[in-house]
This record gives structure tokens, sequence and C-alpha cells, in this order.
């Protein structure tokens, strides 16, 4: 944590006043606890392996902030105070997992050696993180019409293919990073009652950015678990017929989420309700 403050009190500075503070943040868990009890809890996360879940980046983590308070406050008319604020912040984006789409059988995830249920949020059904094919993986097969030159070039264009012939880890991706501006002027002005009181008239614009320019200030964030699917996938036996994946010589079977099978990439990031822009008035009587 970093934190630098200076306020000017004489001259024509006086009544300016900032602050401003870095936070930086690494962060680890094993199972990120995302429910009140403890079967979602146990299932709601992108995992390879609900028993033994490896350490990851944490699904609350902000690896970078930076905020700026910035303020003015004077008495223009006798007595009464005049305040205007601003206060920023930039911020990493949350981080997010790709897994399949679907991975189950009936309502279970149980392709990959447990049965848990599935829920991912509104992107999917399954909580089984991604297995990354290499160009010419011999444990995958795909679909037919699905597109392996287009799936190649995603697996390529999203970082996956750092992960190819692996699993791809919980939270190893990020969303997009967010900044915000708001805004408060305050007015005090004299009250009748008692002696000494104040009224104080106040007007919040909260995303001043987005006030300003509608790509501003947006805050772009996958669904709760926040995992993303990419494809589906059940096994085969040598010969082409279903199997358990855990049985002898089993391939994985991939198809997209496309029509017929074909490959679609995946679903953006959704545009949050707090993108939006609002202004407030309001008043205080202080005595």
């Amino acid at each position: 944590l970093l934190v630098v403050a200076k306020e000017w009190r004489e001259g024509i500075w006086d009544g300016l006043g900032f602050s401003y503070s870095y936070t930086h943040t690494e962060a680890e868990d094993a199972n990120p606890m995302t429910s009140s009890i403890a079967q979602s809890s146990y299932t709601r996360y992108g995992t390879s392996d609900p028993n033994r879940p490896p350490s990851a980046t944490s699904d609350y983590e902000v690896r970078h902030r930076h905020a700026l308070n910035l303020y003015y406050a004077r008495k223009f008319f006798g007595d009464n105070e005049t305040k205007v604020n601003i206060f920023a912040q930039h911020r990493s984006g949350l981080p997010f997992s790709y897994t399949f789409a679907n991975s189950r059988t009936g309502t279970l995830d149980n392709d990959f050696g447990y049965n848990v249920s599935s829920y991912s949020g509104r992107q999917a059904t399954s909580n089984a993180l991604l297995y990354v094919p290499t160009a010419n993986d011999p444990l995958v097969t795909y679909g037919a019409g699905f597109d392996q030159a287009r799936f190649q070039t995603f697996l390529a264009n999203s970082g996956l293919s750092k992960y190819a012939g692996k699993i791809a880890p919980r939270n190893a991706f990020r969303q997009a990073d967010v900044t915000t501006i708001d805004l408060r002027i305050t007015q005090e002005v004299p009250a009748f009652f008692p002696n000494g009181a104040k009224l104080e008239v106040y007007m919040d614009i909260e995303n001043l950015g987005n006030l300003i320019n509608d790509n501003w200030g947006v805050l772009e964030q996958y669904d709760f678990h926040r995992s993303v699917p990419v494809v589906n996938v059940s096994c085969v036996a040598a010969g082409g017929g279903a199997v358990g994946c855990g049985a002898p010589g089993a391939r994985y079977l991939v198809t997209g989420t496309g029509v017929n099978g074909a490959f679609q990439e995946p679903v953006k990031a959704f545009r949050r309700e707090q993108s939006l822009w609002q202004i407030k008035f309001g008043a205080k009587y202080k005595f």
C-alpha cells in the first residue's frame, strides 16, 4: 500500500488538497467459497478436481488499484463553505476461467471422474476447466462440422495456447481494467434555527466519465462465477462408441456450441449496470 497526500492552507492554493493511494494484491485460494452452503461452495467454481483443488488466483483479487481524491474548499460567501470533490479510481479487471460449455451426463459433471452438480451462471452448465488440445492432439477427436483451424486461432488469440496439452488453470485470465470518476459539489447556506445552523446542499455525479462519453466508465464483467465456456466435450472409444472418460483408451470428443456442433467463440463479458451514470441531489441540515 502506497499513500501520498498534500493539502494547501495559505496563498492562492488555500483550500486545495489531494490524496493518492496505490494497492497491489496477489491472493490465492484453493476454493473461493462462492456460496453460503457447503454443497454449492463445493461445486460453483472452475475446477478439474473439486476434491483436491490446487491453489490459484483468488476470485476476489484486484491486482492493481489506483485511487485519487482531489478536493477544493473555500468560503466565498461569508462563513459558508463551497467544496468540490473529485474521486477517480483505476483498477485491474477481475480474473476469470475458461471451462467446457457442457461436460455432463444428466445433471452431473461426471465425465472427469467426479460427480458434482453443474452450475456456471448465465454462461454454461459445466464447472470443468478446459483441457486445451494441441494442434494434432492424440487425446482429442472433433465432431462433424467443427472448424479446427478457427478453434486453434481462438486458442492463440485468447492466450489459451500456452496451456496446450494441459488443463487451463482457474482464473488464469483477466477481464478489462475499469476506470471511474465521481464528482460531488456541496454548498453551505445559513439556516435560521438554532443559531449557527447550516443547510448543506449537494450534487453527486456518479460515473462522470460515462455521462460525458458512453464508452467511458464501462464495467464489462462475466456473471458469477466468471467461468467462460468454450466447447462441449464427451468421451469416445478408439472405435467411436461413447464411453466414460476414465475408460482405457478413451478420447475426448470435442464439439462446438454453434449450430450442428460448429465452433463458436465464447460469449463476451456483459456490460454491468454499474456502467450507467447517475446524478443525485440532496440536502443536510447541520446544527
